[in-house]
């Protein structure tokens, strides 16, 4: 994803696929729309890094961290 400066403020658009190009979403401040753009890399960072399919990793920090 990107940020670039479009009519009337930003916005995020796509940057890689076939909607490579296509607005996400549009916002009047520069701020506002790269508080989305470093929301989405975190989200995507933490589904690919931090998590199993079969939820074995969040299986593991309970079992580990439990208290009961």
């Amino acid at each position: 994803m990107t940020v670039e400066r479009v009519k009337g403020g930003y916005a995020t658009k796509h940057c890689h696929g076939e909607d490579k190009g296509k607005i996400i979403h549009k916002f009047k401040t520069k701020a506002e729309a790269m508080a989305q753009h470093r929301a989405i890399m975190a989200s995507k960072a933490r589904g690919k890094h931090h998590s199993a399919e079969d939820g074995s990793f969040l299986a593991r920090l309970r079992a580990k961290f439990s208290t009961g």
